[in-house]
């Protein structure tokens, strides 16, 4: 009896272990922030991956690519052809930087995960 419920805690350990693991994979991951209600340069700006030096898609923009020069859970920081666009992870606004013009837009944040 005390080797079946050793064993049992064993397999609950290593079970439980294993499902943790798989909950932290997904195999998609987008992260966009809408910019069409308010009068941004862009519609919307879309990451699939948020790692320094990976491409976000800028939608109705020109240029139509962002490049990440700094990142962590509360900002992305990326160039944007001759400017730079700042992003609050939390809250969603986006600042623009372009010919030294500085201009911040209320954006929604949205983040699908599959």
């Amino acid at each position: 009896m005390a080797h079946s419920l050793i064993g049992l805690s064993i397999t609950a350990l290593i079970l439980s272990g294993s499902l943790r693991d798989c909950a932290s994979m997904t195999r998609f991951n987008q992260e966009s922030y809408d910019c069409s209600a308010v009068n941004a340069p862009f519609e919307r700006i879309v990451f699939s991956k948020t790692d320094v030096g990976k491409q976000g898609t800028v939608e109705d923009g020109t240029p139509a690519k962002v490049t990440i020069t700094a990142s962590d859970d509360n900002r992305i920081t990326a160039t944007w052809g001759e400017g730079m666009v700042s992003i609050n992870r939390k809250t969603g606004a986006v600042t623009t930087t372009l010919s030294n013009n500085v201009k911040t837009y209320a954006c929604k944040q949205a983040t699908f995960r599959m």
